[in-house]
């Protein structure tokens, strides 16, 4: 019977080291995990990128700012929020503002009152660009793209007469998934276009400019890839300066991407 005790005394002892070592085990792997995330949200934000846009002046609430933003070609991803202008922390910048741009650097976070925690683009290399009107971004196994050509354009000859550009917009979308790809249209127009001053973010043209209920469907199959393209017209950008072209297919706002494109004076 004593012995029966201490059989059973030893396996109570037992079961508790192991419900203590089980709890002390899923305190270092919840630890771990916890490491594990704070690493990686850190590494996900903090490489070394590079976009391209017109550099503004910007002021934020209570003057919370660099005092300078990039505002992009096309939107980026940071901790999963899309963003379409950019804080940058460059001693450079009084010498780039209102012009196109190329900057370099690290993703930090400043910290403020109004603000708590702001993504800031930690310049390393600023230089002035030449906008190439190309913009591309993949979609969930879709690649979609937009250009402009020529990205950079001249309406007026010297002595005032036309130049004869007709500049060619294209938006493309190719599938890369393994299934078909449908599009629903409302409208005879497949793909929107649309133009914006990058200075006075004032709206200049639209395509197309009248719609029609004409219903019809697109199907793209794996591999291959659904491309419209339409001329922009003088009064889509009609006075020297940086543009905003944005494009989508119609009904589809989600596959919108914008470029920029310049005008230059005769």
């Amino acid at each position: 019977m004593a012995q029966t005790k201490e059989v059973e005394k030893k396996q109570s002892e037992g079961l508790t080291m192991t419900n203590e070592g089980s709890a002390l085990l899923s305190i270092a792997v919840c630890v771990c995990s916890v490491l594990c995330i704070v690493a990686f949200a850190t590494t996900a934000t903090s490489g070394y990128m590079t976009v391209r846009g017109v550099l503004k002046h910007v002021v934020g609430p209570g003057g919370e700012t660099t005092g300078f933003a990039v505002l992009l070609d096309a939107p980026i991803k940071i901790d999963g929020a899309e963003v379409n202008q950019l804080e940058i922390d460059s001693d450079k910048s009084p010498n780039f503002v209102d012009k196109y741009v190329q900057a370099s650097g690290t993703i930090v976070y400043y910290t403020g009152v109004a603000i708590p925690r702001r993504p800031v683009l930690k310049v390393s290399d600023l230089q002035e660009a030449r906008a190439d009107g190309k913009a591309q971004a993949n979609l969930v196994q879709k690649t979609v793209s937009i250009s402009i050509q020529p990205a950079v354009i001249v309406w007026k000859t010297i002595t005032g007469q036309s130049s004869g550009v007709q500049p060619k917009l294209t938006f493309s979308v190719k599938n890369d998934s393994k299934t078909d790809l449908v599009f629903d249209f409302r409208t005879s127009a497949q793909i929107c276009f649309s133009t914006r001053d990058a200075n006075t973010r004032k709206d200049l043209w639209r395509y197309p400019d009248v719609s029609s209920d004409v219903v019809s469907k697109v199907t793209v199959k794996t591999g291959e890839t659904f491309s419209k393209s339409t001329t922009l017209p003088e009064k889509g950008a009609p006075t020297p300066g940086t543009y905003i072209l944005k494009g989508t297919i119609c009904g589809y706002d989600d596959y919108q991407l914008t470029a920029q494109f310049v005008v230059g004076a005769s």
